[in-house]
């Protein structure tokens, strides 16, 4: 059985926050969408598989600039149980949204 995802959070100025854990015994397909409500800002969306602890290696954005009142969608993630999508800006103008669909395994 298939369900869907929709989570939103506005992470503190450079702090990495949890955007979505993937639940045990799930798996899918994860969109993470970043919308700017300010300035020019760099941005970090790291995906941990199994929720390792923070590394450089599971970056997928490492401080790129997103525009002014801008926005970006990433590529569909292929996501198992234990996967953690982290976020942060550096203004805290940021709104991370995560949208997909699960399955149980």
């Amino acid at each position: 059985m298939s369900s869907s995802v929709f989570t939103s959070i506005k992470p503190t100025a450079t702090v990495l926050t949890t955007v979505y854990l993937v639940p045990a015994n799930n798996r899918g397909t994860l969109r993470i969408i970043a919308s700017n409500r300010g300035s020019a800002t760099a941005i970090r969306i790291s995906v941990a598989p199994g929720g390792a602890a923070d590394s450089p290696e599971q970056y997928v954005l490492y401080d790129m600039l997103l525009e002014a009142n801008g926005s970006i969608s990433l590529a569909p993630l292929m996501v198992s149980a234990g996967t953690v999508i982290r976020a942060s800006s550096a203004s805290g103008n940021v709104n991370f949204h995560c949208t997909g669909l699960l399955q149980g395994v």
